[in-house]
């Protein structure tokens, strides 16, 4: 079986949608024991002082704000590594905007990278990106800029693909379905290649959306699986009840997808 014995998408309360000073490194390790994982990660928002592009949210998400909770605890038999959740904003006047300048790549363990935080408007999505065939299109056009990037990509992370901010003003079902499978497939083959890991972000299927067309949600991550993507979960919690997204969710959708521990991604 696709073991449930890990966290790598979590936030502390540095990060600025969080800010609960019970949500930190200490608590999570506890839950991590409590629930018997192996490996967790703690990846707070990040944007670099030292790359281009930062809009107002992320100003304050600097790597020295996140290098304030270091050094982590530690447990004997769990793996709590330091990440970092950046931004994609894609290529702007011809030049690749991600929140995480390259120089900067060796000091964290693991990097997500969300393709699709399209709430943030105009900034990662175009106000007039205003459709679902026109948001399908443009997900899977960041999918496919990313690919430029020379990123460490056996330490990369593609975040929550069917996350609700992806068109928060409709259904994000109706994006999903409209996403053109060829080049959707394309995009997964290569991060199967590079070794990039897909999540399977818990929170993301909470949303009602799920709940009332799971088969669209569904379809990325079966096309994923299908082109060779091995998989992590995540919680992506801001709070300490958050974490328990993981182990009420994971269950139930690693069944759905058929996933067994071929399928799994491990940090390097």
């Amino acid at each position: 079986m696709f073991p449930i014995d890990h966290d790598l998408h979590c936030h502390s309360f540095v990060s600025g949608c969080s800010l609960d000073p019970e949500q930190n490194p200490a608590a999570m390790l506890a839950f991590a024991k409590a629930h018997h994982y192996t490996a967790m990660c703690v990846t707070d928002h990040l944007w670099d002082p030292d790359a281009p592009g930062v809009f107002t949210c992320y100003k304050r998400q600097t790597t020295e704000l996140q290098k304030s909770i270091l050094p982590l605890p530690r447990e004997e038999g769990i793996r709590f590594e330091f990440g970092c959740e950046t931004e994609w904003r894609g290529i702007l006047d011809g030049k690749p905007t991600l929140g995480l300048a390259p120089e900067h790549y060796g000091e964290f363990a693991f990097i997500i990278i969300p393709p699709n935080h399209f709430h943030f408007r105009p900034h990662v999505r175009p106000d007039d990106c205003d459709t679902p065939p026109k948001v399908a299109q443009l997900l899977v056009t960041r999918l496919e800029e990313l690919q430029a990037l020379p990123l460490p990509w056996e330490k990369v992370g593609i975040a929550h693909m069917n996350c609700g901010l992806v068109f928060r003003e409709g259904r994000p079902s109706d994006v999903f379905n409209a996403i053109d499978e060829d080049r959707y497939r394309a995009a997964m083959r290569f991060f199967a290649a590079k070794g990039a890991g897909i999540e399977i972000n818990c929170s993301s299927f909470g949303n009602p959306d799920f709940a009332a067309h799971p088969e669209a949600h569904f379809r990325l991550f079966r096309m994923a699986k299908e082109e060779g993507c091995r998989f992590y979960l995540g919680s992506d919690a801001h709070h300490p009840a958050e974490l328990m997204d993981v182990p009420n969710r994971a269950p139930a959708i690693i069944e759905a997808l058929g996933l067994e521990s071929k399928h799994l991604y491990r940090l390097p």
